[in-house]
């Protein structure tokens, strides 16, 4: 989950948070196991550890930190790594990388074999949109939505 600066514009950090909530319900509901990466201020780290959907995850998503720089390439990296691993301890389990950003880092990813599936959620809105994340998801042949069209994920 992209937490970069450029995510506070237009609300977009408060509505893709509104999406994880949403998909963690979904999860949970199903019993599936989620796990939560951000990126932002030039790092990334592992906020939520592989484990079984948790029926709130309100008060872990307040712990987020946003700003600065998008390491969008080292994020998947260490997203498909750790699919990667889960795959392994856990073979019989559908691996799914959920990359929520709005595309806006100079990061390629072309050069990356994606060997899970992968959804590009682009949470860029407002007026002015680069549609960097459209690009991304192609390098990644990854299924894109913008937020916009997940809206529904976000209600009760």
């Amino acid at each position: 989950m992209d937490g970069s600066g450029s995510t506070l514009l237009a609300h977009n950090l408060e509505q893709a948070l509104g999406l994880v909530e949403g998909l963690n319900n979904k999860l949970y509901q199903k019993r599936e196991r989620v796990a939560i990466i951000q990126f932002a201020n030039q790092q990334v780290s592992t906020l939520l550890e592989p484990t079984r959907a948790p029926k709130k995850i309100r008060p872990l998503l307040r712990k987020l930190s946003a700003g600065g720089g998008t390491p969008l390439r080292q994020a998947v990296l260490q997203g498909l790594s750790l699919l990667d691993n889960e795959a392994r301890k856990k073979p019989q389990e559908h691996q799914h990388l959920y990359l929520i950003t709005d595309g806006r880092s100079r990061d390629a990813l072309h050069d990356l074999n994606c060997k899970v599936e992968v959804t590009l959620i682009d949470t860029e809105c407002g007026p002015v949109r680069l549609n960097n994340a459209r690009v991304l998801a192609q390098q990644l042949n990854a299924h894109y939505f913008s937020i916009e069209q997940l809206k529904h994920w976000s209600e009760p």
